[in-house]
């Protein structure tokens, strides 16, 4: 079947369904076309507390005339997100989602979206999916959905709380054994090496991202807001919703932290465990373990000098960023002077200040256990 004038042919694998004329047409005669607000992430700005919201009361909100797409979602453990759009809009950018890609690659993803939001009259459609930020071609996002309206929804954290966050994910939920310096220079060569795949993480560059996407949905779509305490006071959600204009009067948030994050004191005793592991079982029942007594293995506070030093580098990070982050500033926030607060000595250590606790007795009988069978297997054979 031919794909309709203006359709991107890579798009058209209905394999016998409805093409895509038909369905945007079912759509546009039952709401006059919705409108779509995706949802590309940064990661690690509550992404997971978001999904989690949407996917908890996707029938309510479908009351209200929102829809939260089942058709092209999958779970990631905590809550359903669209990963499918990255899989097959541009595999190439998610190489994490191959998988994925070969399950759906005898499916339409978008002709499975717009006959979901014909079939229930929606007249908002929210997706999210954090694999989205690594697109660097959202033009093929923007071609898919034409000729509806999109707004894109995205939360910027400060780099230097980014990076220590999502190293802190890598060493959690991925076999990943770098040393904080070594994610730190892998970041800046561009790639993060997770052993099977390299991972792209071009989206610190707040400047760059925003850019990609307001060249494709055009600025004015571009709904950007600043991950920090002090720029949501009133939480994640009711910032999601009032960007939105989704009503969520009455509907309750997650009851507990989606996806927490490892203990500074774990982090270091998880990478070497990391080192030692292969296979996807291995990886699942070690991130289980870990954060099953994740609580139980709290440091001592950090001292004057591990502070200091933590500043100077969180510092460092940050003027890298400090002219892109400035022109972000003005052109996506209405002229603000700066896009973050400055590091302080109010911010937490960074990861690497508990690389020497993964051995401390403090963290009881079983670490010290682990901590002296991964120091056995790594002494260097003679």
């Amino acid at each position: 079947m031919a794909p309709p004038t203006g359709q991107d042919p890579v798009l058209d694998q209905s394999r016998g369904e409805r093409g895509f004329a038909q369905l945007r047409k079912a759509v546009m005669n039952s709401t006059q076309g919705p409108v779509f607000y995706i949802h590309i992430g940064v990661p690690k700005t509550a992404t997971t507390t978001i999904q989690s919201f949407f996917t908890m009361h996707r029938d309510a909100l479908l009351q209200r005339g929102v829809l939260y797409p089942k058709s092209i979602a999958n779970s990631d453990g905590h809550s359903e997100l669209h990963r499918a759009l990255s899989a097959a809009l541009e595999p190439d950018s998610v190489p994490w989602l191959d998988g994925l890609r070969k399950h759906m690659e005898n499916r339409n993803v978008i002709a499975s979206l717009f006959e979901e939001a014909a079939r229930t009259e929606a007249k908002t459609v929210v997706l999210s999916a954090e694999s989205l930020a690594f697109m660097r071609r959202p033009e093929t996002l923007r071609r898919a959905l034409a000729p509806y309206s999109a707004r894109i929804l995205v939360y910027l954290r400060r780099q230097d709380n980014f990076l220590a966050s999502f190293y802190n994910q890598m060493i959690k939920s991925r076999l990943y054994a770098a040393t904080f310096d070594e994610f730190l220079q892998q970041h800046a060569d561009g790639a993060i090496d997770l052993r099977d795949f390299r991972t792209p993480l071009p989206m610190c560059d707040y400047e760059r991202l925003l850019n990609l996407w307001a060249d494709a949905f055009g600025s004015e779509n571009i709904l950007a807001g600043v991950y920090e305490d002090h720029d949501l006071p009133g939480g994640i959600l009711r910032d999601v919703a009032a960007k939105t204009v989704i009503d969520i009067a009455g509907l309750r948030p997650p009851d507990a932290d989606t996806n927490s994050a490892l203990q500074l004191s774990t982090v270091a005793l998880k990478r070497r465990v990391n080192a030692l592991l292969s296979s996807e079982e291995e990886r699942i029942f070690s991130e289980t373990l870990f954060m099953t007594h994740n609580d139980g293995w709290i440091r001592s506070p950090p001292s004057n000098e591990e502070m200091s030093a933590s500043l100077a580098r969180r510092q460092s990070i940050m003027a890298g960023y400090r002219e892109g982050n400035a022109r972000v500033a003005r052109e996506y926030f209405g002229g603000r002077l700066e896009l973050f607060k400055a590091p302080s000595g109010h911010d937490s250590p960074l990861p690497d200040f508990g690389e020497k606790d993964w051995a401390d007795s403090r963290h009881g009988l079983a670490a010290q256990m682990i901590a002296g069978l991964i120091t056995e297997v790594s002494r260097p054979k003679s």
